[in-house]
C-alpha cells in the first residue's frame, strides 16, 4: 500500500527552537496582533490586509475556522527572545495520497524581519513536514513582484517551477502573477544542512 501524508490540519501542534515558537492562535492574541499587524508594509504583497482591530479579529476567526474545516493549520510565530508575537505561517493545500503540502500564508512584523526568524520558521515547518508528516513534496507560492519573499525561498534552496499569470486577485485590485516553488523529499537532507548554516550565520 502506498504511503500517505500523515496530516490532520484540524489538530493543533506547537514547534520550537531556542529563538522561535510556533503555536496555535487564540483570541487572546488579538491585542498583540493589533500592536504588530497593522503596518501596511506587511500586507503590500498579500491577498488581504489588516487595517484595524475588527480586521484583526476577523483574521483570527478566519484562521481558526479554516483549521476547524481542515483546510489550513496556522501558527502564531512568537519571538522567544522578545516574548512577542512576530507573525504567522501556515500549512495548507494538503494532499494525503500525493504526500504533498504547502507552507505559506506567511507574514512577519517589521520588528521581526531581517533577523533570521523567517529562516527558523521555514526550518521548523520543513522538518515537521518531511520528518513527522512524511511529505515527499513541500510547495510554496508567492507574488512574482515580491522580490524579498522570492529571495528568501531561493536562499533556503526552494526550486522555482514556473509562473501562473494573472493568478490571484490582490487587495488593491491587481491580479498578481504567482510563482510556484518546491522542495522534494530527495532534496531535504541538503536543504536541512543549508538551513542549519543559515541559522548559525543569523540569516
Amino acid at each position: 500500500m502506498a504511503r500517505r501524508l500523515g496530516v490532520d490540519l484540524t489538530q493543533s501542534v506547537s514547534l520550537a527552537d531556542e529563538r522561535v515558537l510556533l503555536r496555535p492562535w487564540t483570541y487572546r492574541d488579538l491585542d498583540a496582533l493589533v500592536e504588530v499587524g497593522l503596518d501596511p508594509q506587511i500586507w503590500r504583497n498579500t491577498v488581504s490586509r489588516l487595517e484595524n482591530q475588527a480586521d484583526a479579529r476577523r483574521y483570527i476567526e478566519w484562521l481558526l475556522d479554516e483549521q476547524t474545516a481542515g483546510r489550513l493549520l496556522s501558527f502564531a510565530v512568537v519571538d522567544r527572545g522578545r516574548g512577542e508575537l512576530a507573525g504567522n505561517s501556515s500549512l495548507g493545500n494538503a494532499s494525503a495520497g500525493d504526500r504533498r503540502i504547502e507552507i505559506g500564508w506567511t507574514w512577519l512584523s517589521g520588528r521581526a524581519q531581517g533577523r533570521g526568524i523567517n529562516t527558523r520558521v521555514k526550518s521548523l515547518l520543513l522538518e515537521h513536514c518531511f520528518e513527522s508528516l512524511g511529505a515527499q513534496r513541500v510547495e510554496f507560492k508567492t507574488d512574482a513582484m515580491n522580490d524579498r519573499a522570492r529571495g528568501a525561498l531561493e536562499k533556503i534552496g526552494a526550486i522555482p517551477e514556473g509562473t501562473l499569470r494573472s493568478h490571484t486577485l490582490m487587495h488593491d485590485g491587481r491580479y498578481r502573477d504567482t510563482v510556484y516553488y518546491s522542495i522534494l523529499e530527495s532534496e531535504w537532507s541538503e536543504t536541512r544542512e543549508r538551513l542549519r548554516s543559515l541559522i548559525e550565520a543569523g540569516r
